[in-house]
């Protein structure tokens, strides 16, 4: 393991025991599940907010600095909710500092993946992507069972402790990564910035096919993130689990998107990108609709797993694609923009899931629209690209 996945693991074993333990600490304070896809929605704020920031101070500034600090800043925000939450338990605190570290992590994700074909050869991008990639899923394994066995004998907020711990490494471990900048000289303002970031906007517009994938991405994860904020009361008020059970079963996807990872990192150039962005996007469907039919919780598990295993194929794809088809110069702006696209339908889809549920009492809509969603979408975008890839026939 080279110095920039061991810095991602330790980031990313943060991020999703932050991801799992906050909303187990709101939904102790409120039993409420609209409360925790408020939660959700929340944390994605930043994400709509920064990231435009963020792929233009990663053309501009030194990666590598920046990811750091952003580690340590987290670090930082973990233990110092770690030290308010033990004197009140309060669910503003829980709200503000899951802001703040999904805010900092905002900056990280489009600056990482910039960085990578930075420090590693074309022929090599693939690969680093699925390990990239196998990391997030090997974590998704880790931070549940962590999370389950921790918390049979340790309180959740003692936990708080470990992910300052998890930040901590991530940024020694960057800090030692061997980097040569390519910095851009250009003046630092906000006029400046939303300028870049607008070039950035044209590049992607003017890319037809990364810009109808990156649309296509928006409406699935719509599909995908009406369930999966949801997850959580599902197994827990539907199938009456206990968090320790719900933990386990989390391994199961996880298990399913590290598989998924290996797979896309095989199958890119042997399929088109096209193919293999179809064929997943179409299984996520009738993933979706299949939950319906789940007689149990470890059935319901298993088809999201699958799911999982087909959204890791899409992301190492995609991700290679995008690193591939795009300039050096404005890589961070793409990877901003793309991001954004998809992370518009995540506030909408989160609080509309948890909307939904509260409203019927019953998760059978939410499969529903998921399904619905993705197949629509896809129908769109495979019409589209078939229109687009015509020969134009020049009439003499």
């Amino acid at each position: 393991m080279n110095k920039l996945t061991l810095s991602y693991f330790h980031s990313s074993l943060g991020f999703w025991l932050t991801s799992f333990l906050i909303p187990l600490m709101v939904l102790d304070l409120t039993g409420s599940a609209l409360t925790v896809s408020i939660y959700y929605a929340l944390n994605i704020a930043p994400y709509l907010l920064l990231t435009p920031f963020s792929g233009v101070l990663g053309d501009w500034l030194n990666r590598k600095q920046v990811i750091m600090w952003c580690e340590l800043l987290c670090s930082i925000c973990a233990l110092c909710l770690f030290i308010f939450i033990g004197i009140e338990q309060n669910i503003t605190i829980l709200l503000l500092f899951g802001f703040l570290i999904s805010s900092l992590s905002a900056f990280h994700h489009p600056i990482f993946q910039a960085i990578i074909p930075d420090l590693f050869s074309k022929e090599k991008i693939q690969h680093i992507n699925a390990n990239i990639d196998m990391i997030d899923s090997l974590v998704g394994i880790i931070a549940p069972a962590l999370l389950g066995v921790i918390l049979l004998s340790v309180e959740k907020n003692n936990l708080l402790l470990f992910i300052a711990f998890c930040y901590l490494i991530s940024f020694i471990s960057t800090r030692l990564i061997i980097y040569q900048p390519h910095l851009q000289k250009t003046t630092m303002s906000m006029q400046g910035i939303f300028t870049a970031f607008y070039e950035g906007v044209q590049y992607v517009y003017q890319k037809t096919e990364l810009r109808n994938i990156a649309i296509l991405f928006f409406f699935i994860n719509i599909g995908i993130r009406l369930i999966f904020p949801n997850l959580i009361w599902i197994y827990s008020y539907q199938f009456n689990l206990t968090e320790q059970s719900t933990s386990f079963l989390f391994i199961l996807m996880g298990i399913g998107a590290i598989i998924g990872a290996k797979i896309g990192g095989i199958i890119i150039g042997k399929f088109t990108d096209i193919t293999i962005i179809s064929l997943a996007s179409f299984t996520i469907g009738l993933c979706s609709l299949s939950l319906i039919f789940a007689p149990s919780a470890v059935t319901h598990a298993l088809f999201w797993a699958l799911s999982s295993l087909v959204q890791s194929v899409i992301v190492v794809t995609f991700f290679t694609y995008r690193q591939k088809v795009t300039a050096p110069f404005i890589l961070s702006r793409v990877i901003a923009v793309t991001r954004l696209i998809s992370y518009f339908a995540i506030p909408i889809a989160a609080l509309s899931g948890g909307w939904i549920i509260q409203y019927f009492n019953r998760t059978t809509p939410i499969y529903l629209a998921s399904s619905l969603i993705i197949f629509i979408s896809l129908a769109f975008f495979l019409r589209i690209h078939r229109r687009d890839k015509k020969p134009v026939k020049t009439v003499l």
